[in-house]
């Protein structure tokens, strides 16, 4: 059995590379399994990246045409203040000629020396004279 002597350190070699082989295709296996998994957790990763764009473009499309409509509503207010303030003008204008008429009709009164009785003044005069019979004096 010689012949069979150089073979036994082959074989114990054979068995290392055996061995060795095993560990490196249960290593790649590993490997594999944990690229598929990763793979796999990106994928639904993506798949929430894009529902949540598609949340924040609909958010933004809300919120342009919220500030829209409060730009509309803006310009709308200052529209209607440029009114107010033109009425308002125009409104004082009228009470700054109401009291200059009445201030000169005053002043004409004064100069002139007429006695002026107001319907109040009228009012109670009536009043005064005409008492009911029996009434004390």
């Amino acid at each position: 059995d010689l012949s069979h002597a150089p073979d036994a350190p082959s074989s114990g070699r054979r068995t290392r590379h055996g061995s060795r082989t095993a560990e490196q295709e249960r290593e790649l296996q590993r490997l594999k399994e944990t690229l598929q998994a990763m793979h796999e957790e990106m994928q639904t990763s993506q798949e929430e990246l894009k529902s949540t764009n598609e949340e924040l473009q609909s958010a933004n499309e809300e919120l342009q045409s919220s500030n829209e409509e409060l730009t509309t509503a803006k310009e709308e207010m200052q529209s209607l203040n440029e009114e107010l303030q033109t009425v308002n003008a125009e409104l004082q204008a009228k009470v700054d000629d109401l009291s200059r008429a009445s201030n000169d009709m005053h002043n004409l009164l004064n100069s002139t020396g007429i006695a002026t009785v107001s319907s109040t003044t009228i009012f109670r005069c009536g009043a005064t004279l005409r008492r009911p019979p029996g009434s004390s004096s």
